[in-house]
Order: structure tokens, then sequence, then C-alpha cells
């Protein structure tokens, strides 16, 4: 209230990790409270590692900064007159991305049980493969083996030669079209997902 009567204006910079699939659609990874706004790099010289201006983090974080505190700077009322913004307007999700969205949050869920308590941002190898001992998790087509395959193949083509939650996600998938087969792969992934959750 002091703040309000004082006109003091509070705002904050959310950072959104996008994931974009083969088929061109974007799928939310996370949204950081806090996103880094630097806008150097380390990069190997001859002789030593040197510090630059990346080109790219300058185009963007300093469009970032300045549309923020263009928008934070008008009234409420103003802010929606403003045509050259309009993306915080669009954070409401529609019915038939509310769906997508909250499988995306179980997949999160899920990823989140198997690393455990562990302060990594990948699965092992066990961790992964122990999804075949779940109830409804096996079927002739795949069994312990095509797990450890499946780990190895998707792995072996993600940032670092881990499984990361992106590749969780792109395993996830494989595994929903091995064992269920239907119309669509976000249905595959929300059947699967339903199935790992009532187990763990």
């Amino acid at each position: 209230k002091d703040f309000k009567e004082r006109g003091v204006k509070c705002f904050q910079i959310l950072g959104f990790d996008i994931l974009i699939d083969h088929n061109g659609k974007p799928w939310l990874m996370e949204v950081n409270a806090g996103p880094s706004l630097r806008i150097d790099e380390q990069q190997k010289g001859p002789t030593s590692v040197e510090t630059i201006v990346s080109q790219v983090d300058l185009e963007v974080k300093q469009r970032v900064v300045k549309e923020a505190l263009k928008i934070a700077g008008k009234s409420k009322k103003k802010q929606l007159t403003l045509d050259e913004f309009g993306s915080f307007r669009r954070l409401k999700l529609l019915p038939e991305e509310k769906d997508q969205f909250d499988i995306f949050l179980e997949v999160h869920k899920v990823f989140n049980c198997l690393k455990g308590v562990k302060v990594t941002d990948h699965l092992t190898l066990s961790q992964f493969s122990s999804l075949a001992k779940l109830p409804g998790m096996s079927n002739s087509q795949l069994q312990r083996q095509s797990y450890d395959l499946i780990f190895k193949k998707i792995a072996r083509n993600s940032e670092g030669g881990h499984l990361n939650f992106e590749a969780f996600l792109v395993a996830l998938i494989e595994l929903g079209e091995r064992l269920h087969s239907k119309a669509t792969k976000i249905e595959n992934l929300r059947q699967v997902t339903s199935t790992i959750s009532r187990s763990l």
C-alpha cells in the first residue's frame, strides 16, 4: 500500500525456455524467475580463454531490458495500447494448449521423481531403465534391454551425451509409441506418462 501511494512500480523479467520439436511445435520447458542478462561469453583463443561480447546476447537482451522498462513505465491502461507489445497479454493458455501443458507438467514431475534428490539435470541409465519394472511399461516389443538401447540412442544425440529433460521427453514419446500406438504422439505421451505416474 505504501509503495502504491508513493507511485512506486515493481516488475520482473522472466526467462522462458522453449523447445521446438521436429514438427515445429513449441514446448514450454521451464520459466526462469531470474534469467541471466549477461552479454559476455568465453571464447578459446590461441593461447588463452578470452571474454568477448556476444552479439546475439547483446541484440536480444538489450531489447528485452529496453522493452521491459518501456512497459513498466506506462500505466496499466496505457500498457494495453502499446501496439508493438502484447506478449504479456497472450500468456493465458488457450483451451487446446492447456491440455498439452498439463501433460508437460506431469512429464516434468516424473523426470524429477526419477532423478531423485541429486543435484543433476539428467537421468542415469539405471534410473531410466527402472521404468521397465513398472506395471504396464513393457510388452513383447519393449523389454528391459530395449530401454538400454533407447537411452543410449537418445542420450548420444542430446547435449552433453546425457538424458536431460528434453531428451527424456523424446524418450517418453518413443516409449509411448511402442506401448500404445495411439493416433497422435501427444496421446501416446499422455498414456505413458499416466501409466508411470500411477506407479511412482
